[in-house]
């Protein structure tokens, strides 16, 4: 399975392993980078154009890209770790006497403006849809689940809710849909297992709420995406507002979706 990302202002670091079927890998990425370099405020901009494909048995629901140069920020895990471990890196500190103690300091915490390292994603796109994504710490996270005609017919045994317009194509036409669509609480049941699994639990799920706006279009003998994302919109205590995106094949699916969690 091919899958094209498109980034600017991006960076790439990768890993290679001991393959013993030359030529052949699980999980391949070809990938062309378009950059232009200002030597002189030590920034860079551009593009890249990633092909990734999966040659797995496994059905890959998640990207993550190394945003490594944010690191680099005051308050960063990276800074947040050298202020509070035992044995700190002695490259990324400056040790100095304060009022008779020593003090080890975080070179990242003292950083000006224009020595922050950053990598900013202006814009990031999916087999050519613009798709969300939601920067944690250093690594940018894709999520993206994949719906089918097996999953809606799972999820009709389960649920009871055996409507054609979700099993029958022929049905779903003559009632003037494009084709069979993803139950709406199904959808809803999904983004609901992102903020789940972003809150550590069901039991950190205080609030959860959204619109059906779209339907999830599922053509037989295919997966469509449904790709979800959070942004933080308010952090109240150890109360955390989320504001949530849901889209399928780069359309808004739900709309006005949020969800309060414990953190």
């Amino acid at each position: 399975m091919k899958k094209i990302f498109i980034l600017s202002l991006f960076t790439l670091i990768g890993f290679a392993q001991n393959n013993p079927n030359p030529g052949y890998w699980q999980q391949h990425v070809d990938y062309k980078m378009d950059v232009k370099m200002d030597v002189k405020s030590y920034q860079y901009s551009g593009s890249q154009e990633l092909v990734y494909t999966n040659n797995s048995s496994d059905t890959l629901n998640r990207v993550f890209y190394h945003l490594y140069n944010n690191a680099f920020q005051p308050g960063s895990e990276m800074d947040m770790r050298l202020q509070t471990i035992a044995d700190p890196d002695k490259r990324m500190i400056k040790s100095f006497k304060q009022d008779g103690k020593d003090v080890k300091e975080s070179r990242i915490s003292t950083l000006k403006p224009n020595e922050i390292g950053f990598l900013n994603i202006k814009n990031f796109k999916q087999n050519g849809a613009v798709a969300k994504t939601r920067v944690v710490g250093t690594v940018l996270e894709v999520k993206v689940f994949y719906i089918d005609r097996a999953m809606l017919k799972a999820y009709a045994d389960a649920s009871g809710d055996q409507n054609p317009i979700h099993q029958n194509e022929e049905f779903a036409l003559s009632v003037g849909l494009p084709n069979v669509i993803a139950h709406g609480m199904l959808t809803m049941a999904l983004v609901g297992k992102y903020v789940t699994d972003w809150a550590g639990g069901s039991a950190a799920v205080k609030e959860y709420s959204a619109r059906f706006v779209k339907p999830v279009i599922v053509p037989a003998d295919q997966k469509v995406d449904l790709t979800v994302t959070a942004t933080v919109a308010e952090v109240n205590g150890n109360q955390v507002s989320l504001t949530l995106s849901a889209t399928s094949a780069g359309v808004k699916v739900l709309g006005m979706a949020k969800a309060v969690v414990l953190k």
